[in-house]
């Protein structure tokens, strides 16, 4: 046992805050949420990055600053824009020269196959068990953000009982 104060840090998606109240590791102390990079966080760490690694921007800060927008700040999103991004610089005639990469499309499509391979691992059993539903809800909630319509927690668990509800045609069933 130790007399000195104890900090818990623990890192992750944006609903960490919930999930450690949830667990009652927050009772009697005060949360603080970080949140993602602002602007300026994130265009620093780009020109260290670059610096320690001898990485060439050139004319390509535009191109570096596109594949920063993508990430909102989120510290993971930025790790595999960075992953992406290496894995790019080092192909054989590149050699860290950034104005030397010709198709930034596809450095864009491995961030994103990076972060979705990321997303993949993060399912918790309820929602393995619940493949189809969860599928079924984030397409409802994707549909409304598409109509500018947004959904509520609320509305998102209306839809929950309605997917699982046989009554209201529900064909779905909730672990």
């Amino acid at each position: 046992m130790t007399k000195l104060p104890l900090t818990l840090a623990l890192a992750g998606l944006g609903e960490t805050r919930e999930r450690i109240g949830s667990m009652g590791l927050t009772q009697g102390v005060q949360t603080r949420s970080l949140g993602g990079f602002t602007y300026e966080e994130t265009n620093f760490l780009i020109n260290k990055w670059c610096a320690h690694f001898g990485i060439r921007i050139g004319d390509r800060r535009s191109e570096i600053d596109t594949l920063m927008k993508t990430t909102d700040g989120w510290p993971r999103h930025v790790h595999w824009v960075q992953k992406a991004l290496a894995e790019a610089l080092l192909v054989e005639g590149v050699e860290g020269d950034a104005d030397r990469i010709t198709d930034w499309a596809s450095v864009q499509a491995q961030s994103d196959r990076l972060r979705q391979g990321y997303y993949n691992t993060q399912y918790s059993d309820v929602m393995k068990r619940a493949r189809s539903l969860t599928i079924k809800i984030i397409w409802d909630v994707a549909k409304a953000d598409a109509a500018g319509k947004g959904l509520s927690l609320e509305d998102v668990i209306e839809k929950v009982d309605e997917a699982c509800n046989p009554e209201q045609g529900g064909t779905y069933c909730m672990p």
